[in-house]
């Protein structure tokens, strides 16, 4: 994400390590676990969320893709923490319309 960043490319940085972390923060099915940590996937939801909550979206298409990415997430399997981020991502885009006194 830094390398992104200091590309000025934070956006790209961001969607992709959504789309590279998401599938590991679902719990895993009770037929694939095994003896190893099933944790991880708690660690890999709260390293995503931490991403989503510090990120400030430029634009409503890139909010609304990351929004559409982690709902099943959210929805599924009522993950807190991934919606207290999505609801930063939202309060960002929202004021940044506020600041201009415009509607969004």
């Amino acid at each position: 994400l830094s390398s992104f960043s200091t590309q000025n490319h934070s956006e790209v940085g961001v969607r992709l390590a959504t789309r590279l972390l998401l599938p590991f923060a679902f719990p895993p099915t009770p037929s694939f676990s095994s003896k190893k940590d099933d944790s991880s996937f708690l660690r890999i939801t709260h390293q995503l969320a931490t991403i989503l909550d510090t990120h400030m979206p430029n634009n409503d298409a890139d909010t609304k893709h990351l929004l559409k990415l982690v709902t099943p997430l959210i929805v599924k399997h009522g993950s807190k923490v991934m919606l207290d981020a999505c609801e930063n991502l939202i309060r960002c885009r929202f004021q940044y319309y506020m600041k201009d006194n415009r509607p969004g």
